[in-house]
């Protein structure tokens, strides 16, 4: 009588199973949940804007997206004035939002990273050929600066430490202000200045001397809901800033070459 041998289909079976499993396995580790973010935007070129076909770009713009491309985020741009990004952050409304500048109030109600994504600082500008040269020529004037910024507050503590009376006009944005110094309905208007720089090519306007508020600018959530993004960012800005051949680098080239 033969011997009835077993078949070995079954183990084989088995053994591409296992094997495909491994495989499985082994891509998984790779594979990184995709993660919903919507992100406040404010038009601040050429840091922080929405072009015409509803994306967000800039230098912050654009570091995101470089981020967001590699983690798997899914960013969702909101529009939004300044004063309102800063409180659909705090309602929840809103995930992140770029070019924060920290100071301690925001420190005490914001989640921040460690490590600046840019720097900044604020200035005074005015019309081609305009007399303002220090703190005190702005007496009487009437100077345009952004609702809810820091810049607001710093510089009206500052002029009345010097004793000068500025006739203050709140903006939405720094838009609304460089277009009522056009206008010739304002003396001066307060800008970061990569926004400055940037309207002094396409109008006469030009900066004063009066600078001020170094700021390091930040991307921020609120209630500790996003602390592993943050960490996320500070990783790529910590490779990155130091990497001459870098997407941020190549960021900041690309920009400064437009502003100029």
């Amino acid at each position: 009588m033969d011997r009835i041998r077993p078949s070995r289909k079954p183990f084989a079976c088995l053994a591409v199973t296992v094997a495909l499993a491994l495989l499985a396995g082994v891509s998984n580790l790779h594979a990184r949940e995709q993660v919903a973010l919507r992100v406040g935007v404010y038009q601040n070129p050429p840091k922080l804007f929405l072009d015409d076909q509803g994306e967000m770009s800039g230098i912050l713009g654009d570091l995101i997206g470089e981020i967001g491309q590699r983690e798997n985020w899914e960013l969702n741009p909101v529009a939004c004035e300044w004063e309102q990004c800063l409180k659909l952050l705090r309602d929840e409304q809103i995930d992140l939002l770029p070019d924060v500048a920290l100071n301690d109030a925001r420190a005490r109600d914001l989640d921040f990273h460690r490590i600046p994504a840019l720097h900044s600082w604020s200035q005074v500008y005015q019309l081609d050929g305009g007399a303002l040269q220090a703190v005190p020529d702005l007496e009487g004037k009437r100077v345009a600066v952004l609702s809810g910024s820091i810049q607001e507050r710093y510089l009206q503590h500052l002029t009345d430490s010097f004793g000068v009376s500025v006739i203050w006009l709140s903006v939405d944005s720094y838009a609304e202000g460089f277009a009522l110094l056009a206008s010739g309905e304002i003396d001066a208007v307060v800008s970061n200045h990569h926004y400055g720089e940037q309207q002094t090519i396409s109008m006469d306007a030009e900066p004063t001397p009066i600078m001020f508020q170094p700021a390091q600018l930040f991307f921020a959530s609120s209630n500790e809901r996003h602390l592993t993004e943050l960490q996320v960012i500070d990783d790529y800005l910590e490779r990155w800033q130091t990497d001459p051949g870098s997407p941020y680098q190549t960021i900041l080239r690309r920009w400064r070459d437009q502003e100029g």
